[in-house]
């Protein structure tokens, strides 16, 4: 547990934009009983809640705001997400922090063609579907958040390389 004994220690987000269509319901419902099956906190986030006029799909990046330290740990789920009947596993456990795929290699390739001064090929690139960051990345991380920047990725790459 957390600083607090009733608190959990890591979170669950999903984040969506408009009316929850038929699939987002499901996950959402699967996902909050699966964060409650790993003693998980979840929310879903809805609307701009990360920055006003950037794409839902940029609205993720909410989960490197401060409200979260007091979470070791912060998962980002995308509203298709389903943990699987039956599933023993908890994601919490495992390393890494996102999927790396073919991809999100093509992506990182066409970012650093069309903007060479914000990507770099030597460094991660994680796809969107699921991010996982401890507190020290996430604060990391937010510290290089630069406003103009995120405009660059709302039209173009969405959540491919906003992080």
């Amino acid at each position: 547990m957390g600083k607090d004994a009733d608190k959990a220690v890591n979170i669950i987000l999903q984040h969506w934009s408009g009316e929850l269509n038929a699939l987002a319901i499901l996950s959402n419902n699967n996902i909050s009983l699966y964060a409650r099956k790993v003693g998980a906190d979840y929310k879903l986030l809805r609307g701009d809640v990360f920055r006003e006029g950037l794409s839902p799909q940029c609205q993720k990046m909410i989960m490197l705001d401060e409200r979260w330290d007091d979470y070791d740990t912060v998962l980002m789920l995308d509203m298709d997400m389903f943990a699987r009947k039956g599933i023993k596993e908890n994601v919490f456990e495992h390393e890494g922090v996102g999927l790396h795929e073919p991809m999100q290699e093509g992506c990182a390739k066409k970012m650093h063609y069309m903007f060479p001064n914000v990507g770099n090929l030597k460094y991660s690139y994680w796809g969107g579907a699921i991010w996982k960051l401890d507190r020290e990345l996430r604060q990391l991380l937010r510290a290089g958040i630069h406003g103009i920047e995120m405009n660059l990725f709302t039209d173009e790459f969405y959540d491919e390389g906003i992080m």
